[in-house]
């Protein structure tokens, strides 16, 4: 069984260093997470939390009608954002989620990718959006969790230091948190929750810019996911939730 694993991580490890390109299969794999459970619906009001560039408030307000309002506590990306996407049904603007500039019930929806690990208070952060939502109105989000073994020792600490990671959330932690700001938790899952896919994501960490195409993997990472992945751990979760009517 160690050779053939051996093995394994040799031939991923090789395929990995002849394909030299950006490998966004963990992004894949969120966004494929959350959609269901985001479930937006032409009219919705959306609130996205750190919304980087703009890419995907804009890919989803156009594809389904939904305005969206992007929040990134970086200038620059909120600068890029604005340039990027010039649509009346997206706007952005400089904000922290810990203090959201909006009223209460002011949205729908609200999402994030990866961005609760960032927050020096995520549970306060948890309260904000839960405010902010209409009664009956959902929160959809993952955030870093790296609870599977480590295939590559230090790369939790890689990963926090260059990624500024305040926190590595458990399922139980996240659970916990949300019901304690309000809300009911509907769902909850790991995401990248395979030791292959995990194994990827680590060379990624340790290997900063040197990755592979999403497209050349990723109907193999799905099914070992869905097929073998652990049900309560992984390198991220992903839980939806509502704010009772």
């Amino acid at each position: 069984m160690v050779s053939l694993l051996s093995k394994w991580k040799f031939l991923l490890t090789r395929f990995y260093w002849r394909h030299r390109y950006d490998f966004v299969f963990y992004r894949r794999l969120e966004k494929g997470a959350m959609m269901p459970w985001l479930n937006l619906k032409p009219g919705d009001r959306v609130c996205e939390l750190g919304s980087f560039t703009g890419a995907d408030a804009h890919r989803l307000s156009q594809r389904f009608g939904c305005t969206i309002f992007g929040l990134d506590i970086s200038q620059r990306h909120v600068r890029l954002a604005q340039s990027f996407n010039k649509t009346q049904r997206t706007g952005f603007l400089v904000a922290s989620a810990e203090s959201l500039p909006f009223a209460d019930g002011s949205f729908d929806k609200i999402y994030g990718v990866s961005v609760l690990e960032h927050f020096a208070n995520g549970e306060h952060a948890l309260k904000e959006a839960h405010r902010c939502l209409k009664p009956g109105g959902a929160l959809v989000f993952t955030t870093d969790s790296f609870a599977l073994r480590e295939l590559l020792p230090g790369t939790q600490d890689i990963h926090r230091k260059r990624y500024h990671v305040r926190h590595y959330y458990t399922q139980p932690e996240l659970i916990s948190q949300l019901e304690s700001a309000g809300f009911q938790v509907l769902h909850a899952e790991p995401v990248i929750r395979h030791w292959t896919t995990g194994f990827l994501l680590e060379l990624g960490v340790h290997y900063n810019g040197v990755k592979l195409p999403a497209s050349l993997l990723l109907p193999l990472l799905r099914w070992l996911e869905k097929t073998y992945g652990s049900r309560d751990l992984g390198y991220m979760q992903m839980v939806g939730a509502r704010k009772p009517a």
